[in-house]
């Protein structure tokens, strides 16, 4: 299930407080952001240059100071280029210059989306390697599928349009200071309304950045919540199905989408409310001002009233810019926290000190060891057990009971909240548990397919020759029918192992793990599917290869309690050894 929302959570402070950080350290880790902040420096001066022709061209209010300067150097310039001083040749180059600020404009906008989709792929990639690698299971369980897919894509996707949209947000400040210092050297008078527009403005916009974040908040939860449901009906289609509950599922879905959709709906009709409205307020104040029934008392100056218009219009444009690309920010910060938040985590793999295991596992001992997936609730209870190299060993107990969780301490990948775990007498806890995994194997009941070659799907990135991966089939009882394929090796496995039987997939998955050749190898119920003489089969051969190893089935199943050597069964969290305790349906035989 997905988290709840937390609409009004997160807040513009907040936003504050991460935005610098999250810059930071865009601006060290990829050099093209610093060729943005160079470009956006020349698109200031292109700006101010082109709007500063205003001031020849019309040819009127050039009383303050900077307004003479500027007369005198596009005076200067136009001698310098043999042009005459007369309104082609301001227009000539305003044109230019406009030209030009176009290209600058094209090339700023190219390298900052080139800079943002490479924080896009950077991010995913730390993500999906933080997730695999080292994220706890308890907190994983606690949070949704979807939660992780909107971290690996949707979110690290805005990551990387917040640097856009900063670097767009700086290109729009900055032109709009320019027009203003150009409008205060034309017409201080014209300047002042501006700035109390624009006072005016910031102080509604501060509302609607708040309700924007609100609604980001809510769309983000809604986000992880879609791709929940899409990933659990894809997986769970065969059930769905046989249940006829395709209406079911079908409806749910359809109710997320549109509220996630309406969401969205109201986050862009805001960010261009917020772009439109000063042009529509331009031009509302320009229709007041030329009202013909005023008469000729405000027939202004054609070209003044053209240069004043191009640089209101100009500053107001870019504050449009500035503020959608702001709404924009803020949404994409509040989306994006949760990965900054993810990856700044202290990873618990990454502790120094940890010894790689080096010799082979002879022994592994659980001393009163408590633990759960949940802080305030233990699976396991006081938990002592050792497991011998040369022995095979049957772990039984009624579901729930904690079989699996059992294997998931051994394996390191739940620490123990109570007690030890030792490995040949070392603490688990000072080891690496990467060298453990290596050493120490887990088959799970649901074999987990990937689509792609059979050969790929054994062995999941480990270099192996054809014949080291055929031999390990043949281990696992799958000689036969990998020889039997027109296309051996390279047969195509499809979507989670249709074209396979529930027992080829989970000997498939025991293949996987004798190629490794593990210390200790665990089967969680990994044989359930096969059939009961191949069973016997595989039992037998399993015992023979882990003569010297150490062997641990979790099943239900008597003829593979009557193959091991050692029996427990956990009851209520708490582990006993002896055949003695097991239900009465469950016949170990001899």
């Amino acid at each position: 299930m997905a988290e709840r929302p937390t609409a009004g959570a997160y807040t513009l402070r907040k936003v504050g407080a991460y935005l610098p950080r999250f810059l930071r350290f865009v601006y060290v880790t990829f050099p093209l952001a610093r060729v943005v902040l160079l470009l956006t420096l020349c698109l200031v001066v292109l700006e101010y240059a082109t709007l500063s022709l205003m001031i020849p061209l019309a040819r009127v209010g050039a009383t303050s100071a900077a307004a003479r300067v500027l007369l005198a150097f596009w005076g200067r310039v136009a001698a310098a280029l043999g042009l005459p001083i007369a309104q082609q040749t301001w227009l000539w180059l305003f044109l230019l210059l406009l030209g030009l600020r176009m290209l600058f404009g094209y090339a700023q906008i190219t390298v900052n989306t080139l800079v943002a989709k490479q924080v896009h792929a950077y991010l995913s990639d730390r993500i999906f390697r933080r997730v695999v690698e080292q994220e706890p299971l308890p907190t994983i369980f606690r949070r949704s599928i979807g939660f992780y897919i909107s971290l690996a894509g949707d979110e690290t996707h805005k990551a990387g349009t917040i640097f856009f949209n900063v670097g767009q947000m700086l290109a729009a400040a900055t032109s709009a200071l320019a027009g203003l210092a150009l409008l205060f050297s034309f017409s201080r008078h014209a300047f002042w309304l501006t700035a109390l527009f624009i006072v005016v403005c910031s102080a509604l916009l501060s509302k609607g950045l708040g309700a924007i974040l609100r609604l980001s908040s809510v769309s983000l939860e809604l986000s992880r919540a879609l791709n929940t449901s899409f990933i659990e009906a894809m997986n769970g289609l065969r059930s769905i199905r046989s249940l006829s509950a395709e209406a079911f599922v079908i409806r749910a879905y359809r109710e997320q989408i549109r509220r996630y959709v309406r969401g969205l709906f109201a986050i862009d009709a805001l960010n261009f409310g917020y772009k439109t409205a000063p042009g529509l307020i331009l031009i509302l104040v320009g229709a007041v001002w030329l009202w013909p029934a005023a008469g000729s008392s405000r027939d202004a100056n054609t070209l003044f009233f053209f240069a004043i218009t191009t640089m209101l219009i100009r500053i107001l444009t870019a504050l449009g810019e500035l503020v959608t690309a702001g709404g924009k920010l803020v949404a994409d910060v509040r989306a994006s926290h949760d990965a900054g938040e993810l990856l700044t985590q202290p990873m618990p793999a990454d502790a120094g000190g940890a010894a790689p295991i080096n010799e082979r596992i002879a022994r592994v001992a659980l001393e009163g060891v408590a633990c759960g997936y949940e802080a305030d609730r233990s699976v396991l209870h006081e938990i002592s057990a050792e497991f011998i190299a040369g022995r095979a060993y049957a772990i039984v107990g009624e579901s729930g009971a904690g079989k699996s969780t059992l294997a998931d301490v051994l394996l390191g990948i739940l620490p123990p909240s109570r007690g030890s775990v030792a490995i040949n007498g070392t603490p688990l806890s000072a080891l690496d548990v990467r060298s453990l995994r290596s050493r120490m194997i887990l088959v799970e009941q649901q074999t987990r397919i990937f689509s792609g070659p059979l050969a790929d799907n054994v062995t999941m990135g480990l270099e192996s020759s054809d014949a080291a991966v055929s031999q390990a089939l043949l281990g696992a009882c799958l000689g036969d029918f990998v020889a039997r394929l027109p296309q051996g090796l390279r047969t195509i496995v499809d979507y989670q192992g249709s074209n396979l039987s529930g027992g080829q997939r989970q000997r498939l998955g025991i293949a996987r793990a004798l190629l490794r050749k593990p210390d200790v190898l665990i089967l969680d119920e990994a044989t359930s599917a096969v059939d009961p003489p191949l069973r016997r089969k595989l039992v037998s051969a399993l015992r023979a290869q882990f003569a010297d190893g150490i062997l641990i089935f979790i099943t239900h199943d008597g003829e593979v309690l009557a193959a091991v050597d050692e029996v427990w069964h956990i009851e209520g969290g708490v582990l006993n050894r002896g055949t003695s305790f097991l239900p009465e349906d469950i016949n170990v035989g001899s």
